[in-house]
């Protein structure tokens, strides 16, 4: 028999948009930071929001809530090191 509980979307879901909300706001941030510093700088900028997103989310793995925080924070990442190098570079 098994112990786990049955995946709940819900429940994912809340991780995620929660994720994302947060993500917004460090990545605007970030955004204005890096603002004609460079495209490296400005990927590197728009990045770490994400990345500690990550690494906070990976407290809560074990749940489907953790899972959509880990996929939210990975999106964040993804989306800010795009375009904290397009924002660093004055390409928006």
């Amino acid at each position: 028999m098994s112990d786990r509980s049955p995946f709940s979307w819900r429940s994912w879901a809340g991780g995620f948009l929660i994720m994302l909300i947060v993500g917004f706001f460090f990545n605007l941030a970030g955004m204005v930071a890096a603002q004609g510093r460079g495209e490296g700088p400005g990927f590197a900028i728009g990045l770490v929001p994400g990345a500690l997103l990550v690494i906070v989310a990976f407290t809560q793995r074990r749940t489907p809530f953790g899972i959509g925080f880990i996929t939210g924070a990975m999106v964040v990442a993804l989306a800010g090191g795009i375009c904290g190098a397009a924002v660093g570079s004055g390409r928006q």
